[in-house]
């Protein structure tokens, strides 16, 4: 493997470890301008930039804050940026944030998965605040972009591939609670052996699920 790039390190663990108690730790981590690639990928993941904390002051787990303040890297040409901060790990205090451009067919190359051909330029911007908690049913708000151009899909289980596919969505949560989450897909489209199908959705209340969904297309079962 071929590295390069600065790495800083520091932490500690101190305290009394039993099957009661943990130490209290903590793990400061800074990366600068690092690549590395696998002799056998086409390219390197260049860029590499990272500025991780991870802090425990008493040794409760659920008291644990992990700041990420800095996530950078290109896997080639495509770049990925994040933050999150969490301030507790349950119930689950999350600021974070992630954007990516992908281009999948050099994604692809760099990872690539037996028997499975992919291509198409996906974006992914999304935003999360607030907390996590499963048993008062809470969720961070959220504001999140995806979309899908050009894509393509080829199974070697499969004799022909799905083509052109294309999307655009959204998922929103201003308020933290289930019911008003609303997730959207608008412009679904995909074209199988010649045949398109085509379809939006729009999905609102977690709680109580209300579905919107219009799908228009031809399949030939007998293909299949």
């Amino acid at each position: 493997i071929e590295t390069k790039g600065e790495l800083a390190l520091a932490g500690f663990v101190k305290g009394t470890y039993s099957e009661k108690q943990m130490p209290a730790f903590n793990l400061n981590m800074v990366v600068k301008d690092a690549m590395f690639k696998y002799p056998e990928l086409p390219t390197a993941i260049n860029n590499i930039n990272l500025d991780l904390l991870v802090d425990n002051k008493d040794g409760i787990i659920d008291h644990t804050t992990i700041d990420l303040k800095k996530l950078h890297l290109d896997f080639g040409a495509n770049p990925v940026d994040a933050r999150a901060r969490i301030t507790a790990l349950y119930p689950t205090n999350l600021d974070a944030e992630i954007s990516a451009a992908l281009n999948l067919a050099e994604v692809d190359k760099m990872f690539p998965l037996e028997g499975l051909d992919m291509k198409g330029n996906y974006a992914l911007n999304l935003k999360a605040q607030g907390v996590y908690d499963s048993i008062k049913g809470s969720i961070p708000a959220i504001n999140a972009a995806m979309s899908l151009a050009d894509g393509y899909v080829k199974s070697s289980g499969f004799p022909v591939p799905i083509e052109d596919i294309h999307f655009s969505s959204t998922v929103k949560n201003t308020s933290g609670k289930m019911a008003e989450t609303v997730l959207a897909v608008n412009d679904l489209s995909i074209l199988l052996d010649g045949q398109k199908i085509a379809g939006d959705l729009l999905l609102q209340n977690l709680d109580d699920y209300n579905w919107d969904l219009k799908v228009k297309g031809e399949i030939n079962i007998k293909k299949i």
